[in-house]
This record gives C-alpha cells, sequence and structure tokens, in this order.
C-alpha cells in the first residue's frame, strides 16, 4: 500500500463514520468495499438499551409521540445550581426524553399534565461510598435511599466480606 493509497483509506473510513459525504468524494469507482479495514458483511444487532434510547431521541425529535408532557414545572439545572421556570419535561416510557423551555417542544403527547406550582429535580446519587461498612446489603440499602432522591451510586465494596460473612 502506498502512503497515497494509506492516506485515502483513512479518508474513506473518517469519511463514512463523520459525514458520507468524504466517502462517496474519496472513493475509486471500481472500489471493493469489503477490502476496507473494518468492512464487515453482517447486519448489527442493537442491544435492547440501545433501542431504548433510539426511540428516546425519536421522541425528542418531534418524530414519534410521547407518553407523557409535564408543562410548566420549575427544574433544579444540576450544572448552574439555578432553579429554572417554565420548564417542560418529555416523558417516553420510563424514561426522560426531552427537557426545555415550556412550549418549545413540538411534538405530540398522549397526555399532558399541568406542572405549575411543582418542582422537579433529577435523581440524585452517591459518588462514592461504601454500604458494606453499614452492613447493608445493595438491594435493602436501594429501599432505603430510593424514597429520599438518591438513584444512582458508585460503589467502592473493598469490604463486602462485612456482608457476606464467612460465605465467602
Amino acid at each position: 500500500m502506498t502512503a497515497t493509497s494509506r492516506l485515502s483509506a483513512t479518508v474513506v473510513i473518517l469519511g463514512q463514520v463523520v459525514t458520507g459525504i468524504l466517502f462517496a468524494i474519496a472513493t475509486p469507482a471500481a472500489a471493493d468495499d469489503s477490502s476496507l479495514p473494518g468492512f464487515r458483511e453482517e447486519s448489527t444487532t442493537f442491544t435492547p438499551e440501545t433501542n431504548t434510547r433510539r426511540a428516546l431521541v425519536q421522541v425528542a425529535l418531534e418524530r414519534e409521540p410521547a407518553d407523557l408532557l409535564i408543562e410548566d414545572v420549575t427544574l433544579l439545572n444540576v450544572f448552574t445550581g439555578n432553579w429554572e421556570t417554565h420548564q417542560d419535561i418529555v416523558i417516553s416510557g420510563s424514561r426522560i426524553a426531552w427537557v426545555g423551555d415550556s412550549g418549545a417542544w413540538g411534538g405530540e403527547a398522549k397526555a399532558t399534565r399541568k406542572g405549575k406550582g411543582l418542582w422537579a429535580v433529577p435523581g440524585f446519587g452517591e459518588s462514592h461510598k461504601h454500604i458494606e461498612s453499614s452492613y447493608l446489603t445493595p438491594e435493602y440499602e436501594a429501599e432505603l435511599v430510593v424514597p429520599f432522591g438518591s438513584t444512582w451510586t458508585v460503589e467502592g465494596s473493598h469490604e463486602i466480606s462485612n456482608v457476606i460473612g464467612d460465605r465467602n
């Protein structure tokens, strides 16, 4: 492979991923796709989580209807620490698909609820903790903290033998 053809192959790969337009411009007329690095003939199968996220994007882009639109809430912006008034929350299934200024999302929703006077916050989380030091199982600890807004944790369970005991 010459330096020029290596450069062409790199442009083709980047063009394929980034824009698709470079691919059409950089590919010689008689190129065989199977000779490209990373080429595979099989179709792509997505995981259930990926399919859920793809569906959420379609709702956020107003291409598919939402299940619920909650209008005009006051929302905590955890990046700025500010309360933002007049915000809408778009729900699809059990997930939030879109959040933004009231009236800005132009899609359709199966149900709409007025949220004036309601305050919304994202699920809080624990960035570092050791529940095993409390002798609680993860399931029981979740029962205790989820009602208070903690929805995720980064667990450092180096002392798990405290909970497991002599069964390890």
